[in-house]
């Protein structure tokens, strides 16, 4: 790989391609039990035990404000966090399934157009583009919020109070 080239995981919601870069993603596993946490948005499927730690899964799906994926024996949940808080801030997010590793310069990332992406437009930081299949390149900033999910998680909790 030349030193300058960007190397994006790409995988698909549903029928939507999407990508992000290599290095944000810690681990790939297999789609297997999931517990249903109550009192959560639908947005959070629910927490995995990943080697003895708790680790909250996000239905990417739902976050881009599609329904919930239907998951299969391809679906895979994306194990991204901060290497230096190695369990703290694990967080799973559920895709319908990985497709490739692309492999491009950064000057041939485009800028994502207005519409049209399958996700709201401040998720997507730039669009990647190989053999005609193009997918918006997630912004996991602000795609695992995590003061938004939080919020999402108590403003839902109470809504079942009422």
């Amino acid at each position: 790989m030349n030193a300058e080239q960007v190397q994006l995981l790409r995988f698909r919601v549903g029928e939507r391609h999407y990508a992000l870069p290599v290095e944000a993603v810690k681990e790939i596993i297999p789609f297997s039990d999931i517990t249903r946490v109550p009192r959560t948005p639908p947005v959070v499927r629910g927490v995995i035990n990943l080697r003895g730690n708790v680790v909250p899964v996000l239905d990417l799906a739902v976050r881009m404000g599609h329904g919930e994926i239907a998951a299969d024996s391809l679906s895979c949940v994306l194990i991204i966090g901060d290497d230096e808080q190695p369990t703290d801030n694990e967080l799973g997010l559920l895709v319908s399934a990985v497709e490739v590793v692309l492999q491009t310069a950064p000057d041939e990332l485009q800028s994502p157009p207005q519409f049209g992406l399958g996700a709201p437009h401040h998720f997507v930081s730039r669009m990647a583009a190989q053999d005609g299949v193009f997918a918006p390149i997630l912004d996991l900033s602000r795609v695992a919020d995590i003061d938004e999910l939080a919020l999402s998680i108590h403003e839902e909790s109470e809504r079942q109070r009422i």
